[in-house]
């Protein structure tokens, strides 16, 4: 029963965030590969005001807790093997990740759609200010992203170094590996961007695989017995 419940919080959380985008996507006004990222402060108050914004933040919260129990599943699963090295500093940086991650999450979705209400209601006087808040509160909560992004990816590395030694879990150590390589290699040469809005692309990119990886994942724990 125990591996069904981590099973399934790393299916649905991983589901969550490779959805979470959708609904923003679907919002009028918003074009994915034009204005999304945004590129300027129109297109950040635009996005802000998306019906889909709310949303994709409140996915990302909801996908928290259920990866985080995902996340403890693979660790008792590994230390059942007694296979457990680099899990625990996995754990603890994974949880790092996801708290950054909500941080930013908290900033972007709630916060900054107050602050471009404000830009839009503003008179000459004031809109000046209340747009430098705007593009610095969106900014510091890119920055949160790409920290979180940056221990998730290395946190998910350390974690299958050990998943790759239990036999039932050796494949997906290889990748969850492969993943974590390519995120140093890419964060050390500069390729990936620390703050992400140099590599947004790129890192959203490796992020989505290491998602679809969990939720994967997940299956493979279902059958896995107690």
């Amino acid at each position: 029963m125990k591996n069904k419940i981590f099973g399934i919080g790393l299916i649905l959380g991983g589901l969550l965030q490779i959805t979470r985008m959708i609904p923003i996507a679907m919002s009028d006004g918003i074009k994915m590969l034009e204005n999304f990222p945004p590129h300027s402060l129109e297109d950040t108050i635009n996005a802000a005001h998306s019906s889909g914004w709310y949303i994709s933040h409140i996915m990302v919260f909801l996908a928290t807790p259920l990866l985080m129990i995902g996340f403890y599943g693979l660790y008792k699963l590994i230390n059942r093997y007694k296979r457990s090295d680099f899990s625990i500093p996995a754990l603890i940086v994974l949880s790092i990740g996801l708290l950054l991650y909500n941080i930013g999450a908290v900033i972007d979705g709630l916060f900054l759609p107050l602050v471009c209400h404000e830009i839009l209601e503003a008179t000459d006087s004031v809109k000046n200010s209340w747009s430098v808040l705007g593009t610095y509160t969106h900014e510091l909560a890119v920055n949160f992203g790409g920290l979180a992004f940056a221990h998730l990816l290395l946190g998910t590395g350390l974690l299958s170094i050990d998943l790759n030694k239990v036999e039932e879990f050796k494949i997906f150590g290889v990748v969850g590996m492969a993943i974590g390589l390519v995120a140093l290699i890419g964060y050390i040469s500069g390729v990936l961007d620390l703050m992400v809005t140099g590599s947004f692309m790129l890192t959203g990119g490796l992020t989505m695989m290491m998602f679809i990886y969990f939720f994967l994942l997940g299956f493979k724990i279902l059958r896995i017995k107690d």
